[in-house]
């Protein structure tokens, strides 16, 4: 009698019809899911091919005296292509130390070029990015109340007095500053030079703005930023400043380092790196 009123129906050809359409629905809502699968991972492989660059930002280390410039430069790259870029600064020993101990950056930019060049021996930096940048100018630097010597060695006639440096062990300006005074530690302090080091240039330039010294062997492209007097030091005192950079080859971003270095030594960087206080290669 169930039959008759609709319930239970018993009768092969309804279920075997009922088990058809719900085999189609059930295989449809797969076919669904399957797609839906795909369509996401095509997203995320577009998104891993194109979005790295821009998601994750380029590290670049570079030496206390270009930091400046490197900032404005960094800038104009960034609203240039959308690749941001974190800079980090120090005495280029100090950086040379972390990148060898295995410190995330994607590119060093050193106040020398023997750091760099180190780091692609060691196979730490790719060689065929290998290139000068840069070539630093040293000065001597005093507040405008105070006199200043047109020549370095004059500044024991002005004796007692100190003298900032960065520290020459760590920084390639500090190296050059020595060689500029001609004498060792010893002689100076028997002159009445009293030498202050800075742990880079940016501290030995702090020293003399903030009064703490009275002269400073800087970079000039820091001293043109400021209200100081100075007066450049003649290049055959001491050995060029040639600032050479290198792509690191632990670098995950390497198309955007190549990028930021093919940027630098474009033409319109090249004029503001000039301007800013630096000798530049033409080539």
């Amino acid at each position: 009698m169930a039959g008759k009123n609709g319930r239970g129906s018993h009768n092969p050809a309804e279920k075997h019809r009922a088990h058809l359409m719900g085999g189609r629905a059930f295989g449809h809502t797969c076919l669904m899911k399957t797609a839906l699968f795909l369509f996401v991972i095509c997203l995320w492989g577009v998104a891993c091919d194109h979005g790295a660059p821009e998601e994750t930002p380029l590290r670049v280390a570079v030496a206390a005296n270009f930091k400046p410039i490197l900032n404005d430069l960094a800038q104009s790259f960034q609203e240039e292509t959308g690749i941001e870029v974190v800079v980090s600064t120090g005495s280029s020993g100090i950086l040379f130390a972390q990148i060898e101990n295995g410190a995330p950056f994607d590119i060093f930019l050193s106040a020398d070029e023997s750091r760099p060049r180190t780091l692609v021996q060691k196979e730490l930096g790719k060689s065929e990015t290998l290139f000068c940048y840069a070539q630093g100018r040293l000065v001597l630097a005093c507040a405008q109340d105070r006199h200043l010597p047109q020549e370095v060695r004059q500044l024991a006639d002005l004796a007692p007095l100190d003298l900032a440096i960065a520290n020459p062990k760590l920084a390639p300006f500090g190296q050059a500053a020595l060689a500029a005074l001609g004498d060792d530690k010893e002689t100076l302090q028997a002159l009445g030079i009293k030498l202050v080091r800075g742990e880079n240039v940016a501290q030995a330039w702090h020293f003399l703005v903030t009064g703490a010294v009275d002269y400073a062997l800087v970079p000039l492209s820091m001293a043109q930023t400021g209200d100081m007097e100075f007066v450049e030091i003649s290049t055959k005192r001491y050995e060029p400043i040639r600032q050479f950079g290198v792509v690191l080859a632990r670098t995950r971003k390497l198309k955007a380092a190549r990028r930021f270095m093919k940027f630098i030594r474009s033409s319109p960087s090249r004029e503001r790196i000039e301007a800013a206080g630096y000798e530049v290669s033409r080539k």
